[in-house]
């Protein structure tokens, strides 16, 4: 890992247009191991319901 400053010089930054910025798919999962796995699923649910579509625009 190394700081923007420590990269100066090694990188190249690509510029993308705003119609290139776009996120079609926001992974979701339940981890195997989670302590509530009841309230886990719910949230899950909960954020891929479509009244919740309005959080992601």
């Amino acid at each position: 890992m190394a700081t923007w400053e420590e990269s100066r010089g090694r990188l190249e930054v690509i510029r993308i247009t705003e119609e290139q910025y776009t996120i079609k798919m926001i992974p979701l999962a339940v981890a195997v191991c989670t302590s509530d796995r009841e309230v886990a699923e719910a949230y899950s649910e909960h954020l891929v319901h479509e009244k919740s579509f309005q959080y992601w625009k």
